[in-house]
């Protein structure tokens, strides 16, 4: 009978034992799910961030086709001036504007070229503007601005413009010595990267104080910060438009 009573207790405790064995080395693996399982939840939200504040990034800034200057080599059968013809826009090719009819500035140089052609393509390809103006005698930079008549309806909020600015050297000239670049309008509640405006404003108060130091550093510290370092000291001559500057 005691052989019998310590054999059971024997085998009691070796099965207490083996189920406590068995709970302790299934715990670290839950442990370990668990913390894998927060580790990808939170790489995962970590990820989906990233990828929002991407998107946030991507729409002010991403960079589209243009070129701000001519390519190299073009000008009217001569030496390329320098600075050459150049687009006063964002290195990304892409400016945005509140106004219905922005202006466009342009650094011109001298040159011989019969003419110059704007043109205005929205992007689904439909032209809605095109006109031709002659070539100033005065190197500078000239504006250029949108009719804001019945001839041309405002910039649609939201939709993407590319414009051309081309030089015609003769009447065979087809027409691809050009800059281009992007502009689209945002709703009136838009404050940032509002280049097309922001340069509108800076031209037209070093205009009206040719002597405010302090505007003149805002105009050049704008245009450096999207690399046209070559114009900012390049005058500020009138409008092809014949409208203010």
């Amino acid at each position: 009978m005691m052989f019998w009573t310590k054999s059971r207790r024997t085998l009691i405790v070796f099965c207490l034992v083996f189920l406590m064995g068995l709970f302790l080395s299934t715990l670290p693996m839950q442990v370990v799910a668990q913390s894998s399982n927060l580790h990808v939840q939170g790489r995962s939200r970590i990820s989906q961030s990233a990828t929002l504040l991407a998107l946030d990034l991507k729409d002010e800034r991403r960079p589209l086709p243009g070129r701000r200057e001519p390519a190299a080599g073009r000008g009217c059968g001569v030496d390329t001036p320098n600075p050459p013809l150049t687009a006063l826009s964002p290195a990304t090719n892409l400016g945005f504007t509140v106004a219905a009819y922005p202006k466009f500035f342009f650094y011109i140089p001298q040159m011989s070229a019969q003419a110059l052609k704007f043109s205005l393509i929205k992007e689904d390809k439909d032209k809605v503007y095109e006109k031709t103006f002659a070539v100033p005698n005065t190197p500078g930079i000239f504006n250029l601005s949108l009719p804001a008549d019945k001839t041309l309806p405002p910039l649609e909020v939201g939709k993407g413009y590319r414009w051309y600015f081309q030089i015609i050297c003769s009447q065979q000239d087809s027409g691809d010595i050009y800059v281009d670049g992007w502009v689209q309008r945002v709703s009136g509640t838009g404050k940032n990267n509002l280049w097309y405006d922001t340069l509108a404003t800076l031209a037209q108060k070093r205009r009206l104080n040719a002597g405010d130091v302090v505007s003149a550093v805002k105009w050049a510290n704008l245009l450096r910060a999207e690399g046209l370092d070559k114009i900012t000291q390049e005058p500020l001559v009138g409008s092809l438009s014949g409208g203010e500057f």
